[in-house]
């Protein structure tokens, strides 16, 4: 089971051509690969239960950093991955988010995510 979130602030406004295209690419990758798709409340919440293996990742595109950095906090001090969409380090500037397992993550990133 995956939970995927997209913010609800758009994050393509003023952006270069082609993001919102590619974020919805990357969605239509992973929904063949997901037993579910699903938002479940707090995004902390959400990221705490993919670091801990209740979930097997955790998505969001966009930026929303009041929500992620707390939840990135949480994730990386209990063994997980956390980073952007590309598998590059997460930061609040970045415009997406990821948190698996070691042996998911780059799996993630290199297959289902796949964005381009």
């Amino acid at each position: 089971m995956a939970a995927v979130v997209a913010t609800s602030q758009p994050p393509f406004i003023g952006r270069q051509p082609g993001v919102a295209e590619a974020a919805g690419r990357s969605l239509a990758s992973v929904l063949p690969r997901v037993a579910a798709v699903r938002n479940l409340g707090p995004t902390s919440w959400q990221i705490a239960d993919a670091a801990v293996g209740r979930l097997d990742a955790f998505w969001q595109f966009g930026r929303d950093a009041a929500n992620l950095l707390p939840g990135a906090l949480v994730a990386r001090e209990a063994g997980a991955v956390v980073s952007d969409a590309d598998g590059k380090p997460w930061t609040a500037a970045s415009d997406g988010f990821l948190v698996a397992s070691a042996g998911l993550h780059g799996h993630l990133v290199v297959d289902a995510l796949r964005r381009g």
